[in-house]
C-alpha cells in the first residue's frame, strides 16, 4: 500500500489540467527527448533533503512553459528520497540513495531540445556531484 503525502508541497506550483487555460504542449506528437540520469559522488545532505529536491526540480521548469499537474513524494527512514512531477510534457523523477552519494533522475519531455537542455543544466547544476552519466534517448514515431 502505498501512502501519498501532499502536505507541504507548493501549490502554486501545481496546475490542476485545464484543457482551456493549460500551456499547449510544444510537440504534440508522439515524440519526446528521454533523459536517464545517473549522478556519482553527491552530497549526501542534498540528496536526504526532500525541500530541496523539490525546490530544484520545480526551479528547472521555470523558463520552460511547462505545467506541473501533480507532484508525489516520499522520505524514507532512515535516508533517501524518491519525487515524481507529472508534467504537462510528460514525466520527471528522482530517487536518491544519500548512503552511497548516489542518485537517478529520469526526464521525459515532448518539447523541443532547447527547452530540454534548460531542464537538464539546471538540475546537474544544483546538485553537487564528482561525476555524472546522461543517456539520451529519441522517442516517437518520426526518429
Amino acid at each position: 500500500m502505498s501512502i501519498n503525502n501532499k502536505q507541504e508541497i507548493n501549490q502554486q506550483s501545481i496546475k490542476p489540467f485545464d484543457s482551456k487555460n493549460s500551456n499547449p504542449l510544444f510537440n504534440p506528437s508522439p515524440n519526446g527527448t528521454h533523459f536517464l540520469i545517473e549522478l556519482f559522488g553527491c552530497d549526501s545532505k542534498q540528496l536526504n533533503d526532500l525541500a530541496f529536491i523539490k525546490s530544484t526540480l520545480i526551479a528547472s521548469l521555470d523558463k520552460t512553459g511547462i505545467d506541473i499537474l501533480d507532484l508525489s513524494e516520499y522520505q524514507f527512514q532512515p535516508h533517501g528520497v524518491s519525487v515524481v512531477l507529472l508534467l504537462s510534457a510528460s514525466h520527471m523523477s528522482i530517487h536518491t540513495w544519500p548512503e552511497h552519494k548516489y542518485c537517478t533522475i529520469d526526464i521525459f519531455t515532448c518539447t523541443e531540445q532547447a527547452t530540454s537542455e534548460i531542464i537538464t543544466s539546471s538540475i546537474l547544476t544544483a546538485f553537487t556531484n564528482t561525476k555524472h552519466k546522461m543517456t539520451t534517448i529519441n522517442r516517437g514515431y518520426l526518429q
